[in-house]
């Protein structure tokens, strides 16, 4: 499972970080997964995950 960190999701989607949060409350953005600690990561697109410009943002 590839896993991105938010900085790779912010260059691939174009999103700020609180939109990406704010896409991921209401399930319209993958949510962050746990990677130990206090670190974070988001599925990538080879996982259903993130891609380029997601779409469906309203």
């Amino acid at each position: 499972m590839e896993v991105l960190r938010l900085a790779e999701v912010i260059g691939k989607t174009g999103l700020a970080r609180s939109t990406i949060y704010k896409y991921a409350d209401p399930g319209r953005f993958p949510r962050p997964i746990s990677l130990g600690g206090k670190s974070v990561g988001n599925p990538s697109a080879k996982n259903g995950g993130i891609t380029p410009y997601p779409c469906n943002f309203t």
